[in-house]
This record gives C-alpha cells, structure tokens and sequence, in this order.
C-alpha cells in the first residue's frame, strides 16, 4: 500500500510517498501555499491509497491517530488559540490535499500524542487550577512525532532504560524519556522547547496560557483572578498552584 505523508511544518510543506515497507519512493519541499505545485507533483506519483498529516495539536481530546472528517476539522480548528501558528498550517495542508485527492482517506497524527503520557508535576503550569480545568491549559509538548520515532529506535540500537532525543530543525525541543518496559515501550518524563532562530518561543509557555485565558475570560476577570488567586498564601493539596511554582517543568 502506497501512502502520502504530509507535514506542514514552520518554513515548508514535506510530501514523502512511502511504500508497504517505509521506504521513500518519492519526496519534494514545497511552499505551503503553492497549491499547483503541489497538484503537479500528486499528478507524476503513484496514487495513495491513505494520507497520514502531521498535525501540531491535538489538545487533550486526541491522543491516538484519528480518521479525518468535517467533525474532525472543526475540532482541530478550535485548538487553534493553543498554537495559532502552527495549527493554522497543519489544517491549511489538510484542506489542500483533501481538495486535491478527495476520496483517499486521511489519517491526521498528533505531535501531542505522545506527551500525553507526561506526569502532571511535568505538565502543570503554576496558573489557578479553575483556569487550568476551564480552558484545559498545560504542557502539551512539542515535535512528538519526531521524539517518539527517535525514542523506539534508540531503543532498537542498544539504548538504555533513559535517554534524551532531541528534535533539532526550524523548531527544536528536548524530550527525557525512559523505557516502562520492554512489551508497553517508552514514556515521556518531560519536554523543552529550545529557541530556535525561525520560531524562537514556546508552542505553550506560561506567558501564551494566560494570554489566552486574558482573552476568554475579559481583562478585568483575568486581572481580578490573578489578584485574589496568587496574592494569598498557597497551602499543599488545596487544588490551586503555588504562587511562586514553576511553570515550565
């Protein structure tokens, strides 16, 4: 079986066409927006029989590679205030190649899948625990897709039970993972963002968390929330964050 393979990513659109094997019988980098280039470059290849996207976010609701339809779509396109620079391109791409091979399946697989597995001491950010729950703000991770391939054939090459993998390209991040077992695989500890030259910030800092809430919630509401929430004493297990915790563990 042939299938497309679709990333969008910060400074280019990647097609690979791979066979029952994984092995490349066709590649191009194009710009995101040439969609005759892109039609032209589907037209000279081997017809897919599946198309697998790389999507940036998948919020907390999608943790597993999903069939994409319309439903699909509209839920992806309200994560977008959680990456609204990189959601906007995965669903652009997504668009364009439904457009141009409307009847071959799409699976869409999610960069955050694979932190989703990341302890809450890792993930929690130092915000009021209402807001946290309200508008599901956490570390989501970033390049998943990338840690968990170099994590499984790290571990084919000999690694031992914790490793590093390193996603280092437009976009760069960390990821400490270790070995659960031998028969359930890996497990993410924890996830940084480095800063690259062509996106230098976080996907999901603290700074773009509360901006966020500031803009669901009104200014006042926020501001008021941020008085009264970390301006009293923190006290262990009372279900609000410590004032002075750190957000980006």
């Amino acid at each position: 079986m042939v299938v497309l393979v679709v990333n969008a990513g910060s400074s280019s659109l990647k097609l690979r066409l791979l066979d029952d094997e994984d092995a490349l019988l066709a590649s191009d980098d194009l710009s995101p927006d040439d969609e005759a280039g892109v039609a032209a470059w589907l037209a000279a290849q081997a017809a897919p029989a599946a198309v697998g996207h790389r999507v940036v976010h998948g919020g907390v609701e999608f943790r597993e590679p999903v069939l994409v339809d319309d439903d699909v779509v509209a839920r992806l396109t309200a994560l977008t205030d959680l990456a609204p620079l990189h959601q906007p391109k995965s669903l652009a791409a997504l668009a364009l190649v439904r457009r141009l091979l409307p009847d071959v399946p799409a699976v869409a697989c999610f960069d955050t899948a694979f932190h989703a597995q990341i302890p809450a001491a890792a993930s929690t950010y130092a915000l009021p625990a209402e807001w946290r729950r309200r508008w599901r703000l956490k570390k989501y991770g970033f390049h998943g897709l990338s840690h968990a391939y170099a994590s499984r054939r790290a571990r084919e090459l000999g690694a031992g039970p914790r490793l590093v993998t390193c996603h280092l390209g437009a976009g760069a991040s960390l990821c400490a993972v270790a070995m659960t077992s031998p028969s359930s695989g890996v497990k993410p500890i924890v996830v940084t963002r480095l800063s690259p030259s062509a996106t230098p910030h976080s996907d999901d800092p603290p700074p773009r968390c509360a901006m966020t809430t500031r803009r669901a919630c009104g200014a006042s509401a926020w501001s008021r929330s941020v008085d009264q929430e970390w301006d009293r004493p923190w006290k262990p297990n009372a279900g609000r964050s410590p004032r002075h915790g750190s957000g980006s563990a």
